[in-house]
């Protein structure tokens, strides 16, 4: 009897603490998700937390098929403790839950900001680059465009990368942008590209391990011989030229293009960034 006291007590206790750890960890890792915004992340842990609700939910069923089968509350108490345990493991998992929920919702507000195109600030040129891919990996072009503080055409160019995945072509669009520039005798310059990816990679350490590591340090390299030099996200609405040029070497049968003139294709969206057009787009603030 005391044997069975004791293997119920410490199954009760590992239950607890295996089901109490996991949610509490779970809470923090969901809560630090969302404050960072990180999708990947955002994904990884709503599918752990499904399969936590899961197990958690059959561990309670099985518990309450205990009950039933047991005579009497009164003369197995410890069922009845453990398929409780579980269950209010379930409500407090939950309620922390929806408690995340409406501290994040307080936390973050959307809002509708215009976004269009910024000239550079006087002697600095702007880079705007992208890349234009119809599935990943498909038939890739990067492209891009230099502009001064007027936001007067300096030169595009256009690549046809064949096959390849789009963070392939957006890395050879700024190390292609990059080069052009810096045969430009330009020294201080603005570096826009709407991809987190590229600039992550940019920021890491650590690149080794892609298998365009080789592009990436060309552009670290690159970049190190500008006196000034800032790389920074930009929303789509504030890249259309360099989407233009990005589209146009998916579609060229030549490797590379440079473009001392404006696409004809690629004139109104130049015209509307010259004029200082602007685009609504809702985006998330801190509040």
């Amino acid at each position: 009897m005391i044997s069975k006291i004791l293997s119920m007590l410490i199954g009760i206790a590992k239950r607890v603490v295996y089901f109490g750890l996991i949610a509490v960890w779970l809470k923090t890792a969901l809560l630090y998700s969302f404050m960072s915004g990180s999708k990947l992340i955002v994904k990884t842990i709503l599918l752990l937390l499904l399969l936590n609700y899961v197990g958690v939910f059959f561990a309670g069923v099985y518990g309450w098929i205990g009950i039933k089968q047991s005579l009497s509350l009164i003369i197995d108490p410890l069922i009845f403790f453990n398929s409780l345990s579980i269950w209010l493991l379930i409500f407090f998992s939950f309620f922390f839950f929806f408690v995340i929920r409406l501290a994040y919702s307080k936390h973050m507000r959307h809002a509708e900001k215009l976004i269009g195109w910024e000239p550079p600030p006087t002697e600095f040129w702007k880079l705007n680059t992208d890349d234009s891919s119809w599935g990943n990996p498909s038939i890739a072009g990067g492209g891009g465009v230099i502009r001064n503080s007027l936001g007067e055409w300096i030169v595009g160019f256009s690549r046809q990368l064949g096959v390849a995945s789009n963070n392939l072509a957006e890395v050879w669009a700024l190390r292609d942008g990059l080069k052009l520039t810096l045969d430009s005798h330009c020294t201080r310059l603005f570096v826009e590209t709407d991809s987190h990816n590229i600039i992550h990679l940019l920021n890491s350490k650590n690149s080794a391990n892609h298998t365009f590591s080789h592009v990436i340090d060309d552009c670290r390299v690159l970049l190190r011989q500008f006196h000034q030099v800032k790389v920074q996200h930009a929303f789509c609405e504030a890249n259309v030229v360099a989407d233009c040029l990005a589209k146009e070497g998916a579609k060229q049968h030549e490797i590379f293009v440079i473009h001392y003139v404006p696409l004809s294709y690629a004139s109104t969206s130049l015209l509307d960034d010259s004029r200082r057009v602007s685009f609504p787009r809702m985006i998330v603030m801190n509040g």
